[in-house]
């Protein structure tokens, strides 16, 4: 505590506040239930498209056991090409050449031509066909039922979640061996690039970004032409979130008047 001010920590704001934050939010949902009530029209769950739910076996059949070693590479790079490579593989099997379980998917589409019943047979080259009686008669093999491609990079992206929330719960780590409660190495350096007016280099884990400043005078900013007479300028600038968009164990001044 100093003179005219009082040191609180975000953790106390945040427990006083919570309540009353509840509150607010409450009665405003309670407003838009009544609208939605007097005004609301019945939802389409028609047009809700969604996987087929087989689709979700068969992408984890393909590749669940290759998805388990993709994951425990602890470079991001490496890790993001041997994923998308895997995305690929699963995508030429269900989306383009197709693939039947062990147990056999039951809905086929057999391939007719054009005018062809479909439970005609089908004579072989050089085989004699006498009348209605087709000597050594072989069936039409049939092609499995295809999944759209949209469809399965959605289960496969769901699929790869599962997976790795199930290794961080059950195994306690994630892909690149941090613990739930490890935080990236975090590192800054400034002054990197000499010429420039101001430089930092913002490091964490394998992200970084480089921020670079020049200074100049009112004729260097942009003109932006318009349909009136006058001209438009405009300036670059960088605006800094609120520490609490961060999330930062930080705490704030108060004024005690």
């Amino acid at each position: 505590k100093t003179e005219g001010s009082v040191w609180i920590t975000w953790f106390c704001i945040a427990n006083a506040n919570v309540s009353q934050c509840a509150d607010a939010v409450r009665i405003i949902c309670n407003e838009v239930e009544a609208l939605v009530k007097k005004c609301g029209k019945p939802k389409m769950l028609d047009a809700i498209k969604l996987p087929p739910p087989e689709l979700y076996m068969h992408v984890e059949e393909i590749a669940g056991d290759e998805l388990v070693k993709v994951l425990q590479i602890k470079e991001k790079i490496p890790r993001r090409k041997a994923l998308s490579s895997l995305e690929e593989e699963v995508l030429s099997i269900l989306s383009e050449t197709g693939y039947v379980s062990k147990d056999e998917v039951s809905e086929t589409t057999p391939d007719l031509f054009e005018d062809e019943d479909e439970d005609e047979e089908v004579v072989l080259d050089g085989e004699i066909d006498e009348g209605d009686v087709h000597i050594k008669p072989v069936s039409r093999k049939s092609a499995p039922l295809l999944f759209s491609e949209l469809d399965v990079k959605v289960v496969f992206k769901e699929v790869t979640s599962k997976f790795l929330r199930r290794r961080i719960v059950e195994g306690g780590k994630r892909s690149d061996g941090r613990a739930s409660h490890d935080i990236r190495l975090i590192n800054s350096r400034c002054g990197l690039l000499p010429r420039a007016h101001g430089s930092t280099l913002f490091t964490r884990g394998e992200t970084q970004s480089l921020a670079v400043v020049t200074l100049g005078d009112k004729q260097m900013a942009q003109r932006i032409d318009n349909l009136v007479d006058e001209d438009d300028v405009k300036r670059f600038y960088l605006q800094r979130f609120a520490n609490v968009a961060y999330s930062e164990p930080q705490g704030a001044w108060y004024d005690s008047d």
